[in-house]
């Protein structure tokens, strides 16, 4: 339910209307009723049926942006940096300037409201070979995050995690690989 849909179902919930006299009609009759008490109404709503509604109210869904926009924005907050002094450091930074020139009112939210990290697409590389008719020759991650090169029989090597790289991961030291790079979504 958005802000204009709460709005809405609290309007339309039933008022309660009581009569209240003035404090001054009060004291000067000492509590006795009277027929020339001008008693004043006041409508009230349920609490329990305000709460009620105000629970359905979805909470805006944060930015999702890129891993380096993310870090970039851990750093400026770890240096306690206020919005407008992120802004203008990123004159140093030519990545995140660029990102920002298309992006800056979403940038403005994810410091603001926070942010949710978009994950990055994973590959597997597999390096043809058409002299191994059973075995395959694919890049692998190492526990050291290092990049090698790994043979496997068989095709179940493109469920494990070792085998799924990122874009930067393949292309830090087998650049030369990224032309038989597949995404991992395409083999589910």
């Amino acid at each position: 339910m958005n802000n204009r849909e709460l709005f809405k179902k609290i309007s339309d919930l039933d008022e309660i209307t009581v009569h209240i006299p003035t404090k001054s009609e009060l004291t000067s009759l000492n509590g006795v009723a009277s027929s020339r008490m001008n008693l004043r109404p006041i409508n009230y709503l349920r609490k329990s049926e305000v709460l009620e509604l105000v629970e359905q109210l979805d909470e805006p869904k944060k930015p999702v942006i890129p891993k380096f926009v993310a870090e970039y924005i851990e750093s400026e907050l770890y240096s306690c940096s206020t919005l407008s002094e992120a802004i203008d450091d990123m004159d140093d930074e030519s990545q995140i300037l660029n990102w920002f020139y298309y992006n800056s009112e979403l940038f403005a939210r994810a410091w603001l409201a926070g942010y949710e990290v978009e994950k990055e697409k994973l590959y597997t590389v597999e390096i043809p070979n058409p002299n191994a008719k059973y075995s395959r020759i694919v890049l692998q991650r190492l526990r050291e995050n290092a990049l090698h090169l790994k043979e496997y029989t068989g095709e179940d090597w493109k469920g494990y995690m070792m085998n799924q790289l990122t874009e930067a991961e393949i292309k830090q030291d087998f650049e030369w690989a990224w032309q038989w790079a597949k995404p991992v979504e395409a083999m589910l």
